[in-house]
């Protein structure tokens, strides 16, 4: 605010807030690009996203350039025929919501899970999607847990108010 008032509004330099400033503003993987494999799509870290408009077999086999949502796994903007198309998971239920940090940590447990076993474990969509409806389970105890210690809390707290005075009374 106190800048506006000092040097003045540039509204000629003001950026839009939009969704094309948001897809500008997104993370992409490490070249920026990812392949367009026919019949699946882009993958970004280890996610297959697909849109229609990759059955084209001009747009099949060649790289395009990428964006991901890093607070949405299920939602990916692939740049095809000069726009933005948003492209979808074929794990969108599960991974709709979910987080990029949470994509890491689920990827390093299934390593760390599977190291015994095979020193070169692959981790893929659907194994992250099985982990994922896995925690979905744990999530909903521990959710349900917080509840139940928040309600305690309160009627610990509602138990140290005297009904007749109205007024805390000192816990014994």
């Amino acid at each position: 605010q106190r800048g506006f008032q000092n040097t003045g509004a540039r509204f000629r330099r003001l950026i839009q807030y939009d969704h094309d400033f948001m897809i500008a503003t997104m993370p992409t993987t490490p070249k920026g690009t990812a392949m367009v494999t026919p019949g699946r799509g882009v993958k970004i870290n280890y996610i297959s996203y697909w849109w229609d408009a990759m059955e084209d077999p001009k747009i099949q086999r060649q790289r395009v350039a990428v964006r991901f949502d890093p607070f949405d796994l299920g939602t990916a903007y692939a740049f095809i025929g000069g726009q933005w198309v948003q492209s979808h998971s074929d794990h969108y239920q599960v991974f709709q919501g979910r987080s990029q940090k949470e994509l890491l940590v689920a990827s390093r447990e299934l390593r760390a899970q599977n190291r015994d076993r095979s020193p070169q474990y692959q981790v893929s969509a659907s194994k992250l999607a099985q982990a994922f409806q896995s925690v979905n389970v744990q999530e909903s105890l521990l959710v349900q847990r917080l509840r139940a210690r928040e309600s305690q809390a309160v009627r610990q707290q509602t138990s140290l108010v005297s009904p007749s005075e109205g007024q805390a009374t000192e816990p014994a």
